[in-house]
């Protein structure tokens, strides 16, 4: 399984060598990418917000935003007003991070060749 991670890895790296400082450019710029749609999703939300008839995407976002409070004031029983909005962030970059990875390996003609599919398991 290594082979297949290390095969989809170096691909735009800078610099070319291997070393700690090596930065995976097609990483960062799909990192910058759904940081950006996730920031215009939640902030142009949040702007349009009603409370008489509140949209779907509205919903969704209150649903996610009420249940990463409810998780935060479980585990975290400070006064930090800092904690619960880091905490949305981060599940939904995880989210989308995830839900891109998962999209891209399935739609991706890279992916599909014989070279990336990943090897069965042998049985013991």
């Amino acid at each position: 399984m290594t082979e297949y991670i290390v095969h989809h890895l170096h691909h735009l790296r800078w610099p070319r060598e291997d070393g700690f400082w090596t930065l995976n450019i097609d990483t960062l710029f799909f990192t910058f990418v759904l940081s950006a749609l996730f920031c215009l999703l939640f902030i142009g939300t949040a702007r349009r917000a009603k409370v008489e008839n509140p949209g779907k995407l509205q919903s969704f976002i209150e649903m996610v935003v009420v249940f990463v409070d409810g998780l935060v004031k479980e585990t975290f029983h400070g006064t930090s007003k800092l904690i619960a909005p880091l905490a949305v962030t981060i599940f939904g970059l995880v989210f989308l991070f995830s839900s891109a990875s998962s999209s891209c390996s399935t739609s991706s003609t890279c992916c599909r060749s014989t070279c990336c599919r990943p090897r069965a398991m042998p049985r013991a």
